[in-house]
């Protein structure tokens, strides 16, 4: 069974921002043996705390985007080769450059101070590549659980087996021609004299080929009911009915019809549940 999903958000902003507070942390404590909070008593450190905060957000809601724009446009599983491709350029590789970039300004900016002078590029920088590995594990394993969760949901064909769908023509015989009648457009079909008819709302009488078990198998049964052996009647022919002896029911179709329609005693109480549903 196919199932097509296509995960257009991910709705994570808390876990980002509070991920990347504690990220932030983690990277201004790595390296040095100094504890977090006395590292806090020195003003730089809050300094650090707050741009890598800024930085690792701002940097994880970019690895978000491009899930959320690749998700549109390949799917994992259909087009796994070409998926790969670009999540390895825009959801690692450009990210990467991203971090580079903002770091070497700050380092500039705050310190006057070239990034590549700096232990960092060595220690912390390889950490922000994990770290980038890992939204991106996030992100897949988001995904994957989102889509078992979609055909989870999705009933099998062979559950429900196919869709089937109540004719909307019936084919009537008039010489050689074979003519469809659209179902909006029959009163009723009867039996007589071992031939089907079918009378049309306007008084047209047709051949059928067809019995009335299988039309009435065919037909919407909100539509149709089977009044007796003889009638299959939709629910806009009939007109009127009247209670008769034991428990029957006269019914009165239009057009109207040559013969007596009784419905049994049996039928009498479906019949008048039937009809109310639009009366």
């Amino acid at each position: 069974m196919e199932v097509n999903f296509v995960q257009k958000k991910y709705p994570d902003f808390w876990i980002r921002l509070v991920g990347s507070i504690f990220l932030s942390q983690f990277m201004v404590s790595l390296g040095t043996t100094v504890p977090f909070f006395d590292l806090l008593k020195e003003p730089i450190s809050w300094l650090d705390l707050g741009v890598g905060t800024m930085i690792s957000f701002l940097t994880w809601s970019l690895v978000r985007w491009v899930w959320m724009l690749l998700d549109q446009r390949y799917d994992w599983l259909q087009h796994t080769t070409q998926r790969l491709l670009w999540q390895l350029i825009f959801g690692l590789v450009s990210p990467a450059v991203v971090i580079l970039v903002m770091v070497y300004l700050y380092f500039w900016i705050a310190f006057q101070v070239s990034l590549f002078q700096d232990p960092w590029i060595n220690n912390e920088y390889r950490v922000c590549l994990l770290l980038l590995l890992l939204f991106n594990g996030y992100y897949l394993a988001f995904y994957f659980f989102k889509h078992l969760e979609k055909i989870q949901q999705t009933p099998s064909q062979a559950a429900t087996g196919p869709k089937f769908e109540f004719s909307q023509s019936i084919l009537v015989q008039r010489g050689n021609l074979q003519i469809p009648i659209k179902v909006q457009d029959i009163a009723y079909f009867y039996l007589k004299e071992d031939i089907y008819f079918l009378k049309t709302t306007d008084n047209q009488q047709y051949i059928i080929s067809a019995n009335l078990e299988e039309l009435g198998s065919k037909l919407n049964p909100s539509q149709f009911f089977r009044i007796n052996r003889k009638f299959l009647a939709h629910i806009q022919a009939c007109k009127a009915f009247k209670a008769v002896e034991n428990g029957k029911l006269e019914l009165s179709l239009n057009p109207p019809t040559s013969e007596v329609v009784i419905v049994s005693q049996k039928k009498a109480a479906s019949f008048r549940d039937w009809i109310k549903q639009t009366h």
